[in-house]
């Protein structure tokens, strides 16, 4: 639904005009800013690097958790918060991937647009995140309807890059028992002679 609804508009629309029509978001803020009005989307500094030419974000769509680390998750988060917990709110993953800030910000604005927001941090703050512990994104739990929570991250490429290379790190800090990193963490670089 994300795709059809926000990711599809934006990558076919040429002009913040006629993304904020595509998406049913207001373009007052945009728009006025005689920098937003001229921003022509399809130039190179807003393309998804190695793309088509029209591509200004992606989506990714992490694997659903699985059964075990479910309930492990709901299990840390019982013991951690009590009768404060509420439950398992990404079951259900996708991250936004942008170049840029201006393309982000719109994605930002359709998606609390569209959909219920039930949590929302921004990583990006240096008030509440003065160091960082995960790399820093829009990080929301959005109500897609009925109550099927979703975990959306908006995060620039080159984080993600750094982001999945932590990953290993938190694999290996969670691992169960010594077996199961019983494997090259990280692929080798090819060889340059």
């Amino acid at each position: 639904a994300m795709n059809e609804t926000v990711v599809v508009p934006l990558n076919n629309a040429t002009t913040v005009k006629g993304v904020c029509a595509a998406l049913g978001i207001s373009h007052e803020g945009f728009t006025t800013d005689k920098f937003y009005n001229n921003v022509e989307l399809h130039d190179e500094k807003y393309k998804m690097e190695g793309s088509n030419g029209k591509t200004l974000v992606k989506t990714r769509f992490g694997p659903p958790k699985s059964y075990e680390r479910a309930l492990a998750k709901e299990k840390e988060g019982i013991a951690k918060l009590g009768e404060k917990w509420q439950g398992l709110r990404d079951l259900n993953r996708v991250t936004f991937e942008f170049e840029d800030p201006l393309i982000l910000t719109l994605v930002y604005h359709a998606l609390v647009t569209k959909y219920n927001v039930y949590g929302l941090k921004n990583k990006f703050s240096n008030d509440i995140y003065a160091t960082y512990s995960q790399p820093p994104d829009i990080h929301m739990n959005l109500d897609l309807g009925e109550g099927w929570l979703v975990e959306v991250q908006l995060m620039f490429s080159s984080i993600l890059d750094i982001k999945k290379e932590l990953h290993t790190y938190y694999d290996v800090i969670r691992a169960s028992e010594p077996r199961v990193i019983f494997a090259p963490l990280f692929e080798k670089a090819p060889s340059l002679v």
